[in-house]
């Protein structure tokens, strides 16, 4: 990889070496966003920037990185966002996931009514599949090198990113329950732990609701197992159709 780098950036540009091999570094998308932001803020001067990628429900953009601690009252502008709104920062008929120039922000929990200028740009795969968005927040307009260098890192890391997501799929093939469509009992034994230590940081209440199924032995029974299995999916479905974006169901 290293080769590579040093054979498409000759002689150049160190700084932007370095951020290439920062982020194929890490096979987890988390820590590829990590790497992204810590350069894109330095290169913007931008005085707040977060990484959004998907939740694992799909539904909602949770921050992967960002440099604004999870304290700060703003951080709750990010945690999670509806993809329709992050749509509604975009200018009148751009595309989320194209390359995107400077736009004003209307971020709405922004204590001072928000930033003066803004950067949303896509990080992609090399299929196109989108790992998430960065968002930079800055000041004053940006310099007029700094997107095209910002857009050429992020075409440069697509197989990486590409990496990352092969990735995320085999861990979520561990940790989802294909019967149910929800996560299996693994992964609620690792979360739950994680959990209480976030709510106990923060002083923040968590609660746990139990389910039980009546009568699903004689669904079995009557129906088969494979009917069984379509009940259980059933009414999971139904149940995530009516939990908040950042609740889990086991």
């Amino acid at each position: 990889m290293a080769k590579a780098v040093i054979e498409v950036c000759p002689g150049g540009d160190p700084e932007f070496v370095q951020a290439l091999l920062a982020v194929y570094r890490h096979l987890d998308l988390a820590d590829q966003f990590e790497a992204l932001l810590d350069c894109a803020v330095r290169w913007s001067g931008a005085g707040c920037g977060v990484g959004l990628g998907a939740a694992e429900d799909r539904r909602a953009f949770v921050p992967l990185s960002g440099t604004i601690p999870p304290e700060d009252p703003r951080f709750k502008a990010f945690n999670p966002i509806d993809p329709v709104r992050v749509r509604g920062w975009l200018p009148q008929g751009a595309q989320l996931f194209e390359g995107l120039g400077p736009f004003r922000a209307s971020v709405g929990e922004w204590p001072d009514g928000g930033p003066a200028w803004s950067l949303i740009l896509p990080v992609l795969s090399l299929d196109d599949r989108w790992g998430g968005v960065l968002l930079l927040l800055l000041d004053e307009k940006p310099a007029a090198d700094l997107l095209p260098r910002l857009e050429r890192l992020l075409e440069m890391i697509r197989p990486a990113v590409g990496h990352a997501l092969q990735h995320l799929a085999m861990r979520e093939l561990v940790i989802k329950d294909d019967t149910a469509s929800c996560f299996n009992r693994r992964h609620f034994e690792e979360f739950l732990p994680e959990e209480l230590s976030r709510a106990s940081r923060f002083r923040a209440p968590v609660s746990l609701i139990f389910l039980d199924m009546d009568n699903l032995k004689e669904v079995n029974s009557a129906f088969g197992h494979a009917m069984g299995s379509r009940t259980l999916y059933e009414v999971s479905v139904r149940i995530r159709a009516k939990i908040r974006k950042f609740d889990k169901l086991f």
